[in-house]
């Protein structure tokens, strides 16, 4: 199947969330799950899908452990639930690269729809919340 100009995903200004770090972050995960996106359009086969799905969950572990320290020096009051979201995706892509890896499955446009969705809305709302709780931190 070949993706749709519609499944491009692109950063937007409402994704950043004060934070250099987590915004560059961010950046480099909307840019993966877009390189996906890309790859599968251009029919660049599996190859390129698992070595851009690696490169994806690999920094996925790394920017969550980022956030996850800095919510907890903010002591961020939904850290744990934060975090159960954070290790529902990790799970979910882990076994969607361990299955591509072993040749059970391959990346079908929906799955990369499903990593755009879960990352937009993860930021927009989840990420959003907690800059919103540090920005009422900072005016108290």
């Amino acid at each position: 199947m070949i993706a749709t100009t519609s499944s491009v995903f692109t950063w937007k200004q409402a994704y950043e969330v004060g934070n250099p770090t987590v915004d560059s972050q961010h950046r480099k995960l909307v840019g993966l799950v877009s390189d996906s996106h890309t790859a599968m359009s251009k029919g660049q086969g599996r190859p390129a899908l698992t070595r851009i799905l690696q490169e994806l969950l690999h920094y996925t572990v790394q920017h969550f452990k980022d956030e996850e320290i800095i919510m907890s020096r903010a002591a961020y009051p939904k850290l744990v639930a934060h975090i159960a979201m954070h290790c529902d995706l990790t799970l979910t892509v882990d076994k969607l690269y361990t299955s591509l890896q072993a040749g059970k499955t391959t990346i079908t446009l929906e799955t990369l729809n499903f990593l755009k969705t879960w990352l937009n809305d993860h930021i927009l709302k989840e990420d959003q919340a907690f800059a919103a709780y540090v920005a009422g931190q900072r005016r108290k």
